[in-house]
C-alpha cells in the first residue's frame, strides 16, 4: 500500500553462522521490523492485496518458494524444486493467482515457471527463449533476460507469455 518496503538482509546468528530474513521498512516511523528469523529467505515479494509475502528460502543443496504473513506469521513452503540442487530466483507476482520465477534446472536450462497459487500447478512459459531469467512485471507488461542468441537481451513478452521482442 506504499507504506514502506519489505526487503532481506543477512544477519550473524551466532559467531559461526550468517542466515538472510526478512524486515519491513515502515516510513511512518522509520523503523525496520523483522518478519522472519532463521528462514534463509531472500528476494521477497509483495502479494497485490499487500497481505502475504512470497519468497526464496535457502535449503540445503538448493533453493524453494515459500510465502509468510505480512505480520511475519505462517510461513510455508508454496514449491520445491522437482530435482534436488535445481535453484529457483526472482519470485514475481503475475496476477492474485499466478507467480511467475525462474529456475536453473539440473540440466543447467534456465527455465520461466508460473505457479497456480490456488492449484499448486506449475508450468513452463516462454520455452522459445532459453536459456531465460530475471523476470519483472511492468505497466507494459513482463520483461526477461534471454541468452538464447548467445548474449543475454532483455525482452518484453506478449499478454499470453508466448512470444516476446527484443
Amino acid at each position: 500500500d506504499g507504506s514502506g518496503v519489505v526487503f532481506d538482509k543477512i544477519d550473524a546468528v551466532d559467531h559461526y553462522y550468517q542466515f538472510s530474513d526478512l524486515f519491513l521498512y515502515e516510513f511512518a516511523n522509520k523503523k525496520a521490523k523483522r518478519l522472519t528469523r532463521g528462514l534463509r529467505a531472500r528476494e521477497p515479494v509483495v502479494s497485490r492485496d499487500g497481505k502475504l509475502i512470497y519468497f526464496v528460502q535457502i535449503t540445503p543443496g538448493g533453493t524453494r518458494l515459500a510465502r509468510v504473513s505480512i505480520g511475519g506469521e505462517d510461513a510455508n513452503v508454496i514449491y520445491q524444486p522437482e530435482f534436488a540442487g535445481a535453484r529457483v530466483s526472482r519470485p514475481e507476482v503475475l496476477s492474485d493467482n499466478e507467480l511467475i520465477f525462474a529456475e536453473k534446472e539440473l540440466n543447467h536450462s534456465d527455465v520461466l515457471k508460473i505457479l497456480d497459487l490456488t492449484t499448486g500447478t506449475v508450468r513452463v512459459v516462454l520455452s522459445d527463449f532459453r536459456p531465460v531469467s530475471s523476470p519483472r512485471l511492468t505497466p507494459d507488461g513482463l520483461l526477461f533476460v534471454s541468452g538464447k542468441t548467445g548474449i543475454d537481451n532483455v525482452y518484453l513478452a506478449d499478454a499470453a507469455l508466448t512470444t516476446a521482442r527484443a
